[in-house]
């Protein structure tokens, strides 16, 4: 272990090894392509081998940042570098929790298309339809719907998802969730 420690300090300490410069603490590319919106550095830091559902210290993978952002052609390129919908993160979240909040139908489109579970609950039981109706995003609780999420589903606490609606105040969410027969 004494060895490894020594290794690292004198590898840091130096201004490159072999030429390259060496960065324990620099982000993942596909990280950096998300923070900078850079589709084309995103697809070349995938084609290099970088990794779709590497993890940050929050546990959130590229597509969780790309759904709550609500960048679907990064979603997409994702996607198909087989990204994984249902990775959580250290909540339980899902990219689709993320996406449902964010309110991008499309988005969820393409999470929902590459196998994203909409009935998935997190660590407090809550599914990617409670975020959406909590956020009061209409499209996406449609979207949901549409794609079988069960608008009578009840969290840990046992919060409804028309709960969580009325705290959003949103008439046509609510109006949705009643016709979907929520409780």
């Amino acid at each position: 272990m004494k060895r490894l420690v020594f290794l690292v300090a004198v590898l840091l300490a130096l201004p490159g090894v072999a030429g390259a410069e060496l960065s324990l603490l620099d982000k993942p590319q596909v990280f950096k392509a998300l923070q900078n919106n850079d589709l084309d550095a995103l697809k070349k830091a995938l084609q290099k081998g970088g990794a779709p559902d590497q993890t940050d210290g929050k546990g959130m993978t590229p597509l969780m940042y790309a759904a709550n952002s609500g960048h679907l052609e990064m979603a997409e390129v994702l996607v198909k570098f087989r990204a994984n919908p249902n990775h959580i993160d250290r909540f339980g979240n899902t990219s689709l929790h993320w996406a449902a909040q964010n309110g991008d139908p499309d988005v969820l489109g393409v999470l929902l298309k590459a196998g994203g579970d909409a009935n998935r609950d997190n660590r407090q039981g809550l599914t990617p339809l409670m975020f959406a109706a909590r956020a009061g995003q209409a499209d996406a609780v449609e979207r949901l719907i549409k794609a079988g999420a069960k608008a009578d589903a009840v969290d840990f606490s046992g919060r409804t998802v028309l709960g969580w609606a009325e705290e959003a105040r949103n008439s046509r969410v609510l109006s949705i969730l009643k016709k979907a027969g929520a409780r």
